[in-house]
């Protein structure tokens, strides 16, 4: 394995990571770059002890490993390099925009929850800047993981029990932004995101389907999709390419 950075993308960031020579202690979440995307190669990895959680880009897995030494993963010829899941990466890039939205440095929020924080919190010296926060756990953490990191934190007076619901895997939460960074260190969150006002944000393809003005003809009364709830769910199940057998699904379900 060669000792060089490399630059990826995680959560809409763009990280410089550390490789092979890298401190990865401290953690049971590493990145594991592999030299192809065969079953052959990520069987080795969890022959190795590391369980796949998920797949974060071309060949690079996100791995839960429990051993405090790395040795027979680094002996694996399929792996490239190792690296820890990086912390700064755990706040999604459009959470960084709505922040800075907040703070002024920014015209516009991309999710929407920067507007709504910006409404409730008028940005003034020495006060809480609070923002609207979706608490991401890694998919293998336990059951009742979510439960426990919400006890942490309100114990720590992170944040507060009456602004905070608990569901399987996340938190919604509201967060003071300087305590974003209490909750980033540690292990079991994946990522941080924006919680955005539920609402729908654009009505473009009533135009692509013509149906600008869809009317009963009996009384004339327009639809225009108010009091609708709406959801659009991807399984991204597929690699994109024309569905032919079981060898079209994306690699991350090949095992």
């Amino acid at each position: 394995m060669l000792a060089c950075s490399e630059s990826r993308t995680i959560n809409g960031n763009k990280m410089e990571l550390s490789g092979p020579d890298g401190d990865v202690s401290g953690t049971k979440y590493l990145l594991v770059s592999l030299k192809d995307d065969s079953v052959d190669s990520r069987k080795a990895v969890e022959g190795a002890g590391a369980n796949i959680v998920s797949l974060v880009g071309e060949s690079v897995y996100l791995c839960r490993y429990e051993g405090a030494d790395v040795t027979p993963l680094r002996k694996i010829s399929a792996v490239q390099r190792i690296d820890r899941y990086p912390i700064p990466a755990k706040i999604h890039w459009d959470l960084l925009d709505d922040i800075q939205f907040l703070l002024g440095t920014s015209d516009k929020p991309k999710s929407g929850a920067g507007e709504a924080a910006a409404a409730a919190t008028p940005v003034k010296p020495q006060q809480p800047l609070l923002i609207p926060v979706k608490v991401y756990l890694h998919d293998d953490e336990p059951s009742d993981g979510a439960e426990a990191l919400a006890k942490h934190l309100i114990g720590a007076n992170i944040i507060k029990q009456e602004d905070t619901e608990v569901y399987s895997g996340l938190l919604n939460t509201t967060i003071d932004v300087k305590n974003l960074s209490q909750v980033t260190v540690l292990d079991s969150v994946e990522v941080i995101k924006p919680r955005p006002e539920r609402r729908a944000f654009n009505n473009g393809c009533r135009g692509i389907l013509a149906a600008e003005n869809v009317y009963l003809a009996e009384n004339g009364t327009i639809f225009d999709g108010a009091g609708e709830i709406i959801a659009v769910g991807d399984t991204g199940f597929d690699n994109g390419e024309e569905w032919t057998s079981l060898a079209a699904a994306h690699p991350a379900f090949h095992w």
